[in-house]
C-alpha cells in the first residue's frame, strides 16, 4: 500500500506537470484503447511484479502520460535514498 504523502504526490505531478490541453485528452484516451495492452506489456519489467504500477485506465494513461504510473514510484524512492544518504553522500 502506498502512503498518503506518495498519492499526493502524484497527484501534484499530474496537475502541475502533467495537465494536458483538452484536445490531447480524447486522442491520448483512444491511443490507450487501441494500444494498452501493448503498452502494458512492455512496460511489465517482469509477469510477476506487482510492485511496479503500469496502466490501469485510458484515464490513468492520459493523466500520467508520458511518464508510466511507476516512475513515480522510482524517483520517489530515488529521493528517499538522496535523504538516507545525507548531504554528504555515501559511495
Amino acid at each position: 500500500m502506498r502512503s498518503a504523502s506518495s498519492a499526493i504526490t502524484d497527484e501534484v505531478i499530474q496537475a502541475r506537470l502533467l495537465e494536458k490541453e483538452n484536445a490531447a485528452k480524447p486522442r491520448l484516451a483512444h491511443l490507450f484503447d487501441t494500444k494498452g495492452d501493448i503498452l502494458n506489456n512492455q512496460l511489465s519489467l517482469t509477469g510477476d511484479n506487482s510492485t511496479l504500477k503500469t496502466f490501469g485506465s485510458a484515464d490513468d494513461f492520459t493523466n500520467n502520460y508520458p511518464f508510466a504510473p511507476f516512475h513515480f514510484q522510482l524517483v520517489q524512492k530515488i529521493f528517499e535514498s538522496i535523504r538516507k544518504a545525507g548531504a554528504t553522500g555515501l559511495h
